[in-house]
């Protein structure tokens, strides 16, 4: 997730630290946590639901509960990223 999260980051020309949230799939809790620490954010950064759906790649549902909860604002950049089984992966940073 870090190459992804890390390609479109760049292409976009912006820093993790603009990212005003970040939506990643939901697989495993300490591979989150390990990318929040190389990203040098802090877990708060990142909505997960893996407590309440456990692993899904339901990053839309995330998405809109993050919306709902006030996790960005209108204009806000948010990152999503996912990764299937370690050999595919896809981001995008998209503006609220």
């Amino acid at each position: 997730m870090m190459r992804a999260a890390g390609i479109v980051l760049e292409r976009c020309g912006i820093t993790a630290h603009d990212i005003a949230c970040i939506i990643p799939k939901s697989a495993n809790l300490r591979i989150i946590e390990a990318m929040a620490d190389r990203m040098d954010l802090g877990s708060d950064k990142f909505h997960t639901n893996l407590d309440k759906y456990g692993n899904t790649d339901a990053v839309a549902i995330a998405l809109d509960e993050a919306a709902r909860s006030g996790c960005f604002q209108i204009g806000d950049p948010i990152l999503l990223v996912v990764v299937g089984g370690g050999l595919t992966y896809a981001s995008a940073v998209i503006e609220w």
